[in-house]
């Protein structure tokens, strides 16, 4: 067992600390981690589609190291469709929803992404860029 490490508490939901408009290092670290070892893990998954809030973390954290895991994007759209039908977001079939032509763009208010993106938001390369 690492000794070193602390992981953002809560886990669920994700903290998506860094896509509030004027995150606050301290803040952050006493809201998170209470118990504050040397190394510090979260896990927000909308940060790596944003652009501003990978920005508020160099600013904030100009060292930190950001892990991407990367899955399957088939298998990511299968597990973003049936987490957003779970939510009563999303009303279509996942024949329908999942069709590239089919894409809504529509984002909805206090959802840190677009929930309907399935497919796009499996194009990691296009998010690659912001991070280095």
């Amino acid at each position: 067992m690492v000794k070193n490490v602390s992981i953002a508490r809560p886990i669920f939901p994700e903290p998506k600390y860094f896509l509030t408009s004027n995150p606050n290092k301290k803040i952050y670290l006493e809201k998170y981690f209470k118990n504050k070892k040397s190394i510090c893990i979260e896990k927000t998954t909308s940060y790596y589609e944003n652009k501003t809030a990978l920005m508020k973390i160099k600013q904030n954290f100009p060292n930190a190291k950001i892990i991407m895991i990367l899955r399957d994007p088939i298998l990511r759209a299968i597990s973003n469709y049936l987490f957003t039908k779970k939510n009563k977001l999303e009303l279509r079939d996942i024949n329908i929803a999942l069709d590239p032509l089919n894409q809504l763009k529509d984002k909805i208010e206090n959802v840190s992404t677009s929930p309907f993106l399935y497919l796009d938001r499996g194009l990691y390369e296009t998010f690659l860029e912001n991070i280095f």
